[in-house]
């Protein structure tokens, strides 16, 4: 409400009753209701450009979710028509995530991290918004897993030297014991063993 509407909102309630109390005490209360309105809007604005200002553009972040897409979708498509040629992928994921699911004999033997493959022995791949779970063999028994893309460190493809890293989570933000950078995955040369999925993450580390 603006100053001239103000104006005529006084001139028509004096016009219809100059003595009427209750008419002058009303608009009196209109005007007191519409300053502290306008007085909250612009604390608001004030607030909100401050906010503005000190706010950063988080593009590792962007990066980072933008990367994990791009597994989600090439893991959508080798579910969806298999693995081409000698195509064929080393995971290495954070074991200690919230929403990691894995037999307890696995979370007990890889407490921190794990690499898992997918080559020859791997089935009923099922790849959701946040995660894909499968069946792989280890020591020759078949376990269900489910890792979150949240809990990526390493993706491999060492068939065409192709890989991503991505930013492991902190241990004190997400209360999770991940506090030191890992090593980005490197080709591996020697073949994991064909009873298993699991391979050891020694083939990754730098010598």
């Amino acid at each position: 409400m603006d100053t001239r509407e103000r104006n005529e909102l006084q001139d028509l309630t004096f016009r219809i009753s100059p003595s009427s109390f209750f008419l002058k005490t009303l608009v009196k209360s209109l005007f007191l209701v519409n300053n502290v309105h306008e007085t909250s809007w612009c604390r608001r604005m004030v607030t909100m450009k401050n906010s503005a200002r000190s706010r950063t553009i988080d593009y590792d972040a962007y990066i980072q979710k933008a990367l994990r897409q791009v597994v989600r979708e090439i893991l959508t498509d080798v579910a969806a028509h298999g693995l081409p040629g000698d195509h064929h992928f080393y995971i290495t994921f954070a074991t200690n995530h919230p929403w990691v699911e894995l037999p307890a004999h696995l979370k007990e033997e890889y407490p921190d991290e794990m690499v898992i493959v997918l080559q020859h022995e791997f089935w009923d791949l099922e790849v959701k918004s946040d995660s894909f779970s499968v069946t792989l063999c280890f020591d020759d028994i078949d376990e269900r897993i489910t890792v979150p893309f949240m809990s990526l460190i390493n993706f491999v493809d060492p068939s065409v030297k192709f890989g991503l890293q991505f930013v492991p989570f902190s241990g004190e933000e997400e209360g999770l014991g991940v506090e030191e950078p890992h090593k980005p995955a490197e080709a591996v040369e020697r073949p994991p063993k064909p009873t298993s999925n699991v391979i050891s993450l020694d083939d990754f580390r730098n010598k």
